[in-house]
């Protein structure tokens, strides 16, 4: 079987804000999901991509928190996790012909008028994203072959 893409798109929350009311499982539960479990599912499909000569993309859908303060200490630090490996597979992967990109929509909620919420942690206009338009973005970023164009050197 050939696979040549992967959307990755996975995460939980306890909603605990403060780090003293934290505990050991929550943060193994949370990093389990956020963080391990993606990466279990894609080393298992790079296996099968590596001997596929096509051009093959993993895209990571993941929150916005590498940079943006969400209040959920163990939430964010995972998200942040999976922010820096996708980056790492970005540059590992590429010998192999397979894109990896990441996704950082943070908050996605509309009401049922398709209308995005107001949310107060949201640094771009306190509004959350539609969830149309990450199925969109995760369609381009796994459909396009990406060319590199250099000037050319005289």
């Amino acid at each position: 079987m050939n696979i040549d893409i992967l959307i990755n798109n996975i995460g939980i929350n306890n909603y605990i804000k403060g780090i003293k009311d934290i505990d050991l499982e929550d943060w193994e539960r949370i990093f389990n999901t956020n963080v391990f479990k993606p990466m279990y599912l894609t080393q298992k499909i790079v296996e099968m991509m590596i001997n596929n000569p096509q051009e093959k993309s993993i895209v990571f859908i993941t929150s916005t928190h590498k940079s943006a303060i969400s209040r959920f200490v163990s939430y964010s630090a995972s998200k942040t996790a999976l922010a820096m490996i996708i980056k790492e597979l970005a540059i590992n992967l590429a010998p192999y012909n397979i894109r990896v990109n990441g996704i950082a929509p943070g908050w996605v909620a509309e009401d049922e008028k398709k209308k995005p919420y107001y949310h107060q942690y949201i640094p771009f206009h306190q509004s959350s994203i539609n969830p149309c338009y990450i199925g969109r973005s995760a369609v381009y970023l796994a459909s396009t072959i990406i060319f590199l164009i250099l000037p050319l050197v005289q």
